[in-house]
């Protein structure tokens, strides 16, 4: 892995962080070739409950795609069609990474960059984000999966009106919309993602490796079609998070979770 995307661990915490400052983070193909590698990677790691992933600095998350590349790897439809799946197998394993990853976004996070944190599984935001997808501008836009997720936080009126208007939205108007979950000062805005990354951390591995898949079978077959409900609602029974669970509540204590 080169020096521009980092990966730190501090106990069950995981960072991923986009290191090209000099160009807001903006993302190239090797990027995301390498994010989907870091992300597959961490899927072998037990001891890694929550993934924060975010740009280096405070003024950006990514500004997207790194348009400089577009001549060469996006213009022609086979570099196209090889960009596309390169990025959506990137953030295909962050989306079904089986821990939950939080967006930590400062400053602009644009175009793919916005795709980039809709496949996450929350947004966090410090009060100097400013989100959307200008693509249009360029004489593209997001693709199928992309829109879906967008769609999904935000709904189809207000995911059109980002599409059709390339307009970009500040933290708080995000936050009314539902395209980020939470809103933090600048200054304190990575101190609250760790702190709320550590307190998802403490949850049970396996009730969170449930909801997740929950979530996402819900975004992809929404009708359930083919779904045994009843036991994909049951996955937690006889497992050891649950077992410890009930022990800790009846011996009023805090759970030592396993993530079995």
């Amino acid at each position: 892995m080169g020096d521009e995307l980092r990966v730190e661990q501090q106990g069950a915490l995981a960072t991923v962080t986009i290191n090209r400052p000099a160009v807001h983070n903006a993302i190239t193909l090797e990027v995301w070739r390498e994010l989907a590698d870091v992300f597959q990677q961490l899927a072998t790691r037990p001891e890694v409950r929550v993934v924060i992933l975010r740009g280096a600095g405070t003024q950006a998350f990514s500004a997207g795609a790194d348009v400089a590349e577009f001549p060469t790897h996006r213009y022609s439809r086979a570099a196209a069609r090889t960009y596309h799946q390169t990025m959506q197998a990137a953030l295909e394993a962050i989306e079904t990474l089986d821990r939950p990853v939080l967006a930590l976004i400062f400053g602009f996070a644009l175009g793919a960059a916005c795709a980039l944190a809709c496949a996450c599984d929350l947004r966090l935001a410090a009060e100097n984000a400013r989100i959307g997808v200008p693509a249009a501008r360029l004489g593209l836009t997001l693709g199928l999966r992309d829109t879906q997720r967008l769609v999904s936080l935000v709904g189809i009126g207000r995911a059109a009106d980002l599409l059709l208007t390339g307009r970009v939205l500040s933290a708080a108007e995000a936050l009314a919309v539902g395209l980020v979950d939470r809103v933090y000062p600048v200054a304190t805005a990575e101190a609250e993602a760790r702190a709320l990354a550590t307190e998802i951390a403490a949850q049970a591995p396996v009730a969170l490796r449930q909801a997740k898949r929950a979530l996402r079978l819900l975004l992809r077959n929404p009708s359930l079609s083919g779904v045994d409900e009843t036991e994909a609602s049951i996955e937690w029974a006889e497992t050891q998070d649950f077992a410890e669970g009930i022990r800790a509540f009846l011996e009023r204590r805090r759970p030592v979770f396993q993530g079995r």
